[in-house]
């Protein structure tokens, strides 16, 4: 699955209904101006996130 559609998944799920598509291309142009995903990881490591961040994308229990 790419990340359009795992975007308008979230966004159908959240109840955004026909607006799914608007609330995609805004999330991934916020996405693209951050740098890609990678990015916004950056910015939360910088922010001091960064063991957060880790928890999301390991195998483990997520932090808050």
């Amino acid at each position: 699955m790419d990340m359009m559609s795992l975007i308008g998944k979230f966004a159908g799920a959240a109840g955004a209904g026909g607006g799914a598509g608007a609330i995609t291309e805004q999330v991934m142009g916020l996405v693209t101006q951050s740098g890609g995903v990678q990015g916004i990881i950056s910015k939360f490591e910088q922010n001091g996130f960064g063991e957060q961040v880790k928890s999301w994308l390991g195998d483990g229990p997520n932090q808050k």
